[in-house]
């Protein structure tokens, strides 16, 4: 997996809103972030080579491919593990403003990375109004 990968992942995901931010961990160990980068995927919102190895277990609900890119992020110091009295969450250790950097030297445009962010959001939050709906 290229750096680039989990640089504009992170990227992405530091642009989503603050509350969705602080429940990145509920979305990674409840599979819903990676249910929700298929769907965006399938919709062409991102660089062609930034999904093209993109794999979903729709049996598990997982990604290698998240796992990687997120194992390389801890790597990297893009994210971090906080632990409390409550557990381990998983937090982004990288600024916005390290983002915008980041992006330019990608190649990606900036609003292009804050859509992409808003539509993953979007259905991050629909998935988990869908999952706090089932009574499984």
């Amino acid at each position: 997996m290229s750096g680039n990968v989990y640089c504009l992942l992170i990227c992405y995901l530091n642009f989503l809103s603050k509350e969705t931010k602080e429940n990145l961990t509920y979305y990674l160990d409840s599979g819903i972030l990676a249910s929700a980068l298929l769907e965006i995927f399938e919709q062409d919102l991102s660089p062609e080579w930034f999904g093209e190895d993109f794999d979903y277990d729709s049996l598990y609900g997982s990604s290698r491919w998240l796992g990687k890119a997120m194992a390389e992020a801890f790597r990297s110091l893009l994210t971090e593990r906080v632990s409390s009295a409550v557990g381990t969450k998983v937090r982004i250790a990288e600024s916005e403003e390290e983002s915008v950097a980041s992006l330019e030297r990608l190649g990606v445009v900036e609003a292009d990375a804050r859509k992409f962010a808003e539509e993953l959001e979007k259905i991050l939050l629909k998935r988990e109004a869908e999952r706090k709906k089932s009574p499984v």
